[in-house]
């Protein structure tokens, strides 16, 4: 299906000529998500769309179109593609849940259409990645307090003033006062920040309570799955194909591993059967704060197969080794991510700690940076924050998905470190070392586009 359909893209017509495809917005084994235009001569199509609750790309008579292969599936896929419309229209209409404007399921076709509201800025894993939207200059180790897309310089007569201040420092040689006013920028700069992230990830949270309120369980929560609207500053919920109206699940295998639940996966000691979908997306939910704050994933998968989340079930305080956490962070963190699901958190107190938060990470963490020459023993963990070379990200990514590596920070921008280097001091690093304890080199997963796994449980 992918292949063909995506030689086909730009003017094919879908839906009984109601749309023409522009391009490829994503793919999986059976669908396929186009940017498309409705075609002019469907006066009833222009209709229906041109209400106030379309985004303003719909509007702009654009739309994202999912079409759900009909005849490569079984009865059972078939269930779930009927499920996954009926679930997500019951939410469509919240405001942080992508607008599902109609769904189009006639005998005659070869596919079920999903319409969905265009968002014209990408997932969230585009914004946190590529775009660096939550991330500003001085965590980035360039010397600047300039914010990535946040508006430092105040308003009014204040700007002339510190200019006027800044211009004299230089001039008179106060480099002191120099610090005192960069420090201040990059106070300014975390503020603004982390304002943003708590107001992003708050629609995140809203989005999944109102979804559990209606008595449905996304199972499939992550940076891929949220897509964005006005420069990452609004976000929405999409993609309900694993989704499911049961409290407890005995399907296993569904989900995406980084993601999922130690209960999702059978539990650590793999004694359970099943379990709770609602605290499952809670857990989801602290991996995916820890994407946005640190642009890393904690580990691969929540199971004691995984070396750091084996190290973390048998000492939480890791993740402060691993990752440039404050104190704060953590203890929400470890209330998220709790091993036994009847202990983890609700939605509701997550939603209060974070907006409560008044630091997420430590910038002297971020700082700090190991010279390669420096001795390779095991009892020494790699930093862990890593600058991504900008010009290979697409690169990296597409290697990623054939293979998951760890990475550590050591190339960084403006720094006299050679990538090529950094990737091999890690990968020396990443040999077992015996016994896992305090000394193993642990090391966060490098944030990367994963896949879901499929569901075949029939609700």
């Amino acid at each position: 299906m992918q292949q063909s359909l995506r030689r086909r893209a730009p003017g094919l017509r879908i839906a009984g000529d109601r749309f023409e495809c522009i391009a490829v917005l994503g793919s999986s084994p059976f669908s396929m998500v186009y940017l498309a235009r409705g075609i002019p001569q469907s006066p009833g199509l222009v209709d229906s769309f041109s209400s106030s609750s379309s985004s303003t790309s719909s509007q702009h008579n654009q739309f994202a179109i999912k079409c759900l292969d009909k005849i490569s599936c079984d009865d059972i896929q078939r269930n779930c593609q009927k499920r996954e419309a009926s679930l997500h229209a019951t939410v469509s209409h919240h405001p942080s849940v992508v607008t599902l404007l109609e769904v189009i399921d006639r005998e005659a076709d070869k596919y079920l259409y999903l319409v969905l509201e265009h968002c014209p800025d990408g997932d969230l894993f585009n914004m946190i990645a590529m775009q660096e939207r939550y991330t500003t200059a001085w965590q980035e180790d360039t010397g600047s307090a300039i914010g990535l897309g946040i508006e430092l310089e105040p308003d009014g007569a204040d700007t002339h003033e510190q200019r006027e201040g800044l211009q004299a420092d230089q001039y008179n040689g106060n480099h002191e006062g120099q610090r005192g006013r960069q420090h201040q920028d990059e106070e300014r700069a975390r503020t603004e920040l982390e304002s943003l992230i708590k107001h992003v990830f708050a629609q995140i949270i809203d989005s999944v309570k109102y979804c559990h309120s209606q008595g449905i369980f996304h199972r499939d929560l992550k940076p891929e799955n949220i897509l964005c609207l006005e420069g990452g500053t609004k976000v929405v919920l999409a993609d309900f194909g694993l989704a499911t109206s049961e409290t407890r699940s005995k399907d296993l295998g569904c989900g995406s591993a980084i993601y999922k639940s130690p209960d999702s996966f059978g539990g650590i000691d793999n004694e359970m059967s099943d379990y709770d979908t609602a605290a499952n997306d809670v857990w989801a939910l602290g991996v995916l704060l820890i994407n946005l704050i640190c642009r890393r994933n904690p580990w691969k998968q929540a199971t004691m197969s995984d070396t750091t989340f084996r190290e973390y079930v048998r000492r939480p305080d890791v993740l402060l080794d691993i990752l440039p956490l404050s104190q704060q962070m953590y203890e929400v963190l470890i209330r998220v991510l709790t091993v036994h699901e009847d202990e983890r958190c609700s939605l509701d107190e997550l939603a209060s700690m974070v907006d409560s938060l008044e630091s997420f990470i430590v910038p002297d963490k971020v700082e700090r940076r190991r010279p390669l020459d420096e001795p390779k023993s095991a009892s020494m963990s790699p930093d862990p924050v890593m600058s991504w070379n900008r010009g290979r990200r697409e690169q990296q990514r597409e290697r990623a998905n054939s293979k998951d590596r760890l990475y550590s920070r050591g190339a960084r921008r403006g720094s006299q470190l050679d990538i090529e280097q950094a990737a091999e001091f890690v990968e020396e690093r990443l040999q077992p070392s015996g016994e896992v304890g305090n000394t193993f080199p642990l090391i966060p997963v490098r944030l990367h586009r994963i896949s879901s796994v499929g569901s075949t449980a029939e609700n």
